[in-house]
C-alpha cells in the first residue's frame, strides 16, 4: 500500500471514534443498568429488613443472600416471600 491511502480497517476505526454518541450511549446503558441493580437490591433489602414473620438469623441470611448476589438474590427473596404468603 501506498503511504497516502487508508487500508479499509483504518477507514472503519476512523468511522467509529470519530462518532462521539457510540461511547456515550454504552456509557448511559451501563450506567442505567448498574441503577437498576443498585435499586432492586435495595428494595430487597428493606424488604428483608423489615419484614416481621423472620427471626433474626434467618434475616441475616436473607440479607446476605440479597446483598451477595445483586440480581438473583432479591429475585429469589420476591419469589420465597410470595409463595410464603400464598400459603398462609
Amino acid at each position: 500500500m501506498t503511504s497516502g491511502t487508508p487500508s479499509p480497517a483504518m477507514t472503519v476505526l476512523a468511522d467509529e471514534v470519530d462518532d462521539p454518541a457510540g461511547p456515550m450511549m454504552w456509557e448511559v446503558l451501563v450506567g442505567g443498568v448498574g441503577l437498576a441493580l443498585l435499586l432492586v437490591t435495595i428494595v430487597g433489602m428493606v424488604s428483608v429488613v423489615t419484614t416481621r414473620s423472620l427471626t433474626g438469623p434467618v434475616k441475616a441470611g436473607w440479607a446476605v443472600v440479597v446483598l451477595a448476589l445483586p440480581l438473583a438474590g432479591p429475585a429469589a427473596w420476591f419469589l420465597w416471600r410470595s409463595r410464603r404468603t400464598a400459603q398462609r
